[in-house]
């Protein structure tokens, strides 16, 4: 489950996200919503959550129990934002990517391959009729399928290679 689908389910936000735009959420109500469904995330996992940096007091002069909460949540927040900077990091160095990108990536190679697929038959459709044993068969139908794959596979590769802004 996603945080896109968790909101979509009625997960309290400030702002739903979009394609390539995280959602800001703030972490408690979401947090206490997803409770209340017996869900436990991994919030370091799902790191599209936004921690909001509260307007909390930069003193730690504070004493009893509220300090202790007051550490405790800044710790919360600190650790998070640290996530936060490392999920950029890793974007930026190329380990993460837009979960839609990524769809729409996957989408485009099945249609390329399902395409591929279905031109098969016309491709051999003669040579296979004109096939005299089970050999030429297997071997036109091998070569083929190797061809249709090196093709696929460099079309693959041009797709991904980063394109030049200019």
């Amino acid at each position: 489950m996603t945080v896109s689908n968790w909101v979509r389910e009625g997960m309290p936000c400030r702002h739903p996200g979009g394609r390539g735009r995280a959602s800001d959420i703030d972490l408690a109500t979401a947090l206490e919503w997803l409770a209340k469904r017996g869900i436990r995330p991994n919030v370091a996992r799902d790191h599209a959550l936004v921690i909001p940096t509260d307007q909390a007091p930069d003193d730690d002069d504070s004493a009893g129990e509220d300090g202790a909460d007051y550490k405790a949540s800044r710790a919360k927040r600190e650790h998070y934002a640290a996530a936060r900077e490392e999920m950029r990091y890793r974007q930026e160095a190329g380990e993460l990517m837009v979960a839609g990108e990524v769809e729409t990536a996957v989408a485009d190679a099945c249609t390329t391959i399902r395409t591929a697929l279905e031109a098969l038959p016309d491709a051999l459709a003669l040579r296979l009729a004109a096939a005299s044993d089970e050999n030429e068969c297997r071997n036109l139908l091998a070569d083929e399928i190797e061809r249709m794959l090196e093709q696929l596979s460099a079309d693959l590769l041009r797709a991904s290679s980063p394109r030049d802004p200019s």
